[in-house]
Formats: C-alpha cells, structure tokens, sequence
C-alpha cells in the first residue's frame, strides 16, 4: 500500500472524519474495504457522506435538565429509558467482504 503525500496537515473535526482522511491515505476504499460511521449526525457528515446515527440532542438536554432539576428539588430519580434515534446511512458503510 502506497501512502499519499502528507501535505499540509489538518486536525480532523471528529473521529470518524479522521477515520476517513486515514483510509484515505492508506489507500483504502470507503466502503469496499473498510465502513466508517459516526454519530450524532454532526453538520459535516452529509458532505462527507458519512454514515451517522442522529439523536435528538435538545430533547436529550432538555429531559437532562428536568431530571437534574427534580433530583435537585428531593424527587426521585426517574426510570432509565430510551430517546428516539434514526440510523442515516450515506455512502461510508457498504456490507462486509465475503471471507
């Protein structure tokens, strides 16, 4: 594997970005070779055509804040549960190589 010309180097946004430039610089295809997905669908990721989960981070803040605001006032603390999410897939994920 022959590896690109570093050029001018520029920190990645987030770890999947940086997984992308390597793959890049390896010479590995994305997705033949190798998926990369990310989460919390981060602006970049369509234009990268990263494969993302999204999440509903200003319910997630808001439910974060009304359950420290009601421990904070002596309520118990509320039940564990699971907040929306939606698998975005784009062009960063294919299926795996046959063995």
């Amino acid at each position: 594997m022959r590896r690109r010309s570093p050029g001018r180097w520029r920190p990645p946004r987030t770890a999947p970005q940086g997984a992308l430039r390597t793959a890049a610089d390896l010479a590995l295809r994305v997705p033949g070779d190798l998926s990369v997905a990310g989460f919390d669908d981060a602006a970049p990721a369509a234009g990268l055509g990263l494969t993302t989960v999204r999440q509903p981070t200003r319910l997630k803040g808001r439910t974060a804040a009304q359950d420290l605001l009601d421990r904070l006032a002596g309520r118990p603390a509320p039940e564990p549960r699971a907040l929306p999410t939606e698998l975005v897939v784009r062009t960063s994920t294919g299926p795996a190589p046959a063995s």
